[in-house]
């Protein structure tokens, strides 16, 4: 049974009331935590633990694998994220170091664009 474990830190609980025999996993390292729980009478978990241990251990190491992947890619968007803005900031930078250039003559200032504004009808009328 012990050599289904995968490596790590395990807590192991086993509970026995009358024919009824309880046994509990614990994670204790790594991403996953999620306890696993066998439950039957002794002579079955004695044939059969090992081997559900087994298909237990290949998802637990698949789901660490997982866990691992997602914190990687995590950390490669967050760094991409600060460099993104990194460059971002500069070309904010750059663009407000830039003169800006004087207005064309044949558009409006500011003002008199808004009083043309406050008299304009969709509609067509005055």
């Amino acid at each position: 049974m012990f050599q289904e474990l995968n490596d790590g830190e395990w807590n192991l609980r086993v509970t026995k009331k009358a024919d009824t025999v309880t046994v509990i996993l614990i994670p204790t390292g790594g991403s996953v935590k999620t306890p696993v729980r066998f439950t039957g009478d002794a002579a079955e978990l004695d044939q059969k633990l090992p081997e559900l241990l087994g298909g237990v251990m290949a998802e637990h190491k698949s789901l660490e694998e997982q866990a691992e992947a997602a914190k990687a890619a995590a950390k490669a968007a967050a760094e991409a994220s600060k460099t993104s803005a990194a460059a971002k900031s500069a070309s904010t930078t750059a663009k407000a170091a830039t003169p800006k250039t004087t207005t064309s003559p044949s558009i409006p200032p500011k003002s008199e664009t808004a009083k043309a504004a406050k008299t304009f009808d969709i509609f067509g009328g005055d």
